[in-house]
């Protein structure tokens, strides 16, 4: 099923309201306290859930691209910044795997044909495709 479809499900759907808000029934405390650790004053249905079921589609689109990684290298200003904020890359070639620095990068791609590019963090872990400004 499709996020827009699951959305617009929950749109058309009715939760709770002014009335349950007003009847303080338990099921409305219990949302309202998972409202507030997301940050909302009460439960908003199904207004919170659209934004919460959107904004968790999109951090998994984006996990789901750093795990994929890309075909295409880094360009030279992505490859600037992610030295910058002191990372590395993974590349896989035909038959091998290997990590990379920045500096190493215009070498590899000379030497090698890479099927995939994964950027790494300072730290080893994967992360995001380094931003740039075009």
């Amino acid at each position: 099923m499709s996020d827009e479809k699951i959305l617009s499900d929950a749109a058309a759907s009715r939760g709770t309201s002014a009335e349950d808000h007003t009847r303080g029934d338990a099921a409305t405390a219990a949302l309202d306290a998972i409202a507030k650790l997301c940050g909302c004053p009460q439960w908003d249905y199904p207004g919170q859930v659209e934004r919460d079921v959107g904004a968790l589609a999109a951090e998994r689109d984006a996990l789901r691209e750093i795990i994929a990684g890309r075909t295409t290298a880094p360009t030279a200003a992505e490859n600037a910044a992610h030295d910058a904020a002191g990372g590395w890359w993974r590349y896989q070639t035909e038959s091998d795997w290997g990590d990379a620095t920045c500096q190493d990068v215009g070498l590899i791609r000379e030497a090698w044909t890479i099927t995939r590019w994964w950027p790494l963090d300072a730290s080893g872990a994967p992360c995001a495709w380094p931003e740039v400004t075009p």
